[in-house]
């Protein structure tokens, strides 16, 4: 299967889980965690490439089907400085690599520790 028709599957899948109010705030977390889901039996394409995949859809889908809504702008941010990292993390958290309790990792992402 092409790169074109993943793209095209992890579209629809974006479509499927968003709904009719599309991208929020509130819904952005979750689907960028399915979508991280979805994504995982493309074993033979790189990670890297799997989260610049993910971005372009996510972008793609914003502007195909949120026009005119008045959280674009916010959610155009969210998708270029936040999702980006939000995946890291997800991914990190998949592989061990961040133990949530503990405090070492507060350290290293907030500086007021």
């Amino acid at each position: 299967m092409s790169k074109d028709n993943y793209y095209n599957e992890l579209m629809q899948h974006i479509v499927k889980e968003s709904g009719e109010d599309g991208l929020s705030a509130f819904n952005i977390v979750d689907i960028v965690m399915s979508s991280i889901i979805f994504l995982e039996h493309l074993t033979h394409i790189p990670g890297s490439e799997k989260k610049d995949m993910l971005i372009k859809v996510l972008n793609a889908f914003v502007d195909e089907h949120m026009q005119g809504k008045p959280q674009v702008d916010m959610i155009k941010g969210v998708i270029e400085f936040s999702v980006p990292v939000l995946i890291d993390v997800i991914i990190s958290l998949d592989k061990g690599k961040i133990k949530i309790h503990n405090l070492s990792f507060l350290k290293k992402i907030c500086l007021c520790c």
